[in-house]
């Protein structure tokens, strides 16, 4: 009967290490796959403020050459709290991870940053209106991700040729971004 107790307890004693070593190896697949998400997930925020930016400043652009060759006054119009834009014949809606809005303590506008920035849209009224000669109204759009830590501009500088830049906010510092 000894004997008998002796073998079981030396069973379990080897499934129980067994046990061990599979919750130590399952513990190590999940640490890493949690950090491939969250390293993932961080760069995603970025490529997807980005693409928004270039899609608005692309859009604006759009715009301009449409003026242009229409040979008439459009306007792009911002809808701060919903989170979109529109132009004549379109409508498209922010990415949720991604809102007009600044970041705390940034400073601006991009090409002078000396006053803290207070508001995520400068264009009068809210909107780009351009002309049929395609000049654009001067003013600057700010896009944030929704962590607040990442900061584009898109900027449209008063100059007799509209020309539409796009920055970026890095390290307390705005970087133009090609």
């Amino acid at each position: 009967m000894k004997f008998y107790l002796l073998q079981q307890m030396n069973k379990l004693k080897q499934n129980n290490a067994f046990s061990i070593f599979e919750l130590t190896v399952v513990l190590a697949i999940i640490a890493i796959t949690t950090t491939l998400v969250l390293s993932l997930s961080i760069n995603n925020n970025e490529h997807l403020i980005i693409a928004e930016a270039h899609l608005l400043r692309s859009t604006i652009w759009h715009l301009q050459q449409r003026c242009r060759a229409e040979n008439k006054n459009l306007a792009l119009v911002f809808n701060e709290q919903e989170n979109f834009y529109t132009t004549p014949n379109e409508k498209h809606k922010l990415s949720a991870r991604v809102k007009f809005g600044t970041i705390q303590d940034a400073l601006g506008p991009p090409s002078s940053p000396k006053k803290r920035l207070k508001k995520s849209i400068t264009f009068k009224n809210k909107q780009i209106k351009i002309s049929p000669h395609g000049i654009a109204q001067a003013g600057t759009v700010y896009l944030v991700d929704d962590k607040k830590q990442l900061l584009y501009a898109i900027t449209v500088p008063i100059s007799g040729v509209t020309f539409i830049r796009m920055y970026r906010y890095r390290n307390k510092q705005w970087h133009v971004y090609t």
